[in-house]
Order: C-alpha cells, then sequence, then structure tokens
C-alpha cells in the first residue's frame, strides 16, 4: 500500500512538473509594449510566428531556449536567404520547418525576420 502511494504522488509531480514546463513554454508572456513591437508586421506573418515560432523565440523574439534562438537582431546576422535555409532545414538545435510550412510561409517569415536589426 505504501509503494503505491509513493508511485501515485511521484507520477503526479512528474506529470506537474511537465505541464508546468509545457505552459512556461507555450506563454506568449503577455502583452507588453515590448513584446508588440517586436511582433510588428503583415499580420498574416505575425499570426504564423506566433503559431509556429513563438514556444521557442518568445512573443518579443528573444529567445526561450538560449541565446541561439534570439531573433530580435537576426536580420543584421543573417541574410534572407540563410534565413530561408535556418527555417526549412533547421540545425542542430532547431527542427526542419519544410514539411511543416509552405515554401511562401517559409519566405514571408524570412522576409519579417530580415528586418529584424
Amino acid at each position: 500500500m505504501r509503494n503505491h502511494k509513493l508511485r501515485t504522488i511521484g507520477a503526479s509531480a512528474m506529470i506537474g512538473t511537465a505541464l508546468l514546463v509545457l505552459s512556461a513554454c507555450g506563454s506568449s508572456g503577455g502583452g507588453s509594449a515590448k513584446n508588440e513591437a517586436a511582433l510588428e508586421g503583415p499580420e498574416a506573418t505575425v499570426t504564423l510566428f506566433k503559431q509556429k515560432c513563438m514556444s521557442c523565440h518568445a512573443a518579443d523574439l528573444s529567445g526561450r531556449m538560449g541565446p541561439d534562438t534570439d531573433l530580435t537582431k537576426n536580420g543584421a546576422k543573417m541574410t534572407k536567404e540563410e534565413i530561408v535555409t535556418q527555417i526549412a532545414e533547421g540545425s542542430n538545435k532547431m527542427p526542419a520547418f519544410k514539411k511543416m510550412l509552405e515554401e511562401q510561409e517559409i519566405e514571408q517569415l524570412a522576409d519579417w525576420l530580415s528586418t529584424k536589426k
């Protein structure tokens, strides 16, 4: 009986921790002025970013997964073509999105991110 209770408590703690981590990663971070300024752009592109990118790159583009996910000055670091390749092919930390996004959507995101300087 005691072992069953310990397993139940352990499983509950693991589930609670997982839910906390997932909710923090997927959170939009609110509607602060910084977030709104970072996400200025074509409505369709901003919506696409919110749906597909924000969970790792954050609502203010500052990144949630370390400095490599910071997009605030992405256009100063990469050309539009490099951004297209990064989105489509991914990298060791970022999944490839060529099967999840249309080519036009990748172009939209790259156009927009290339203006972040």
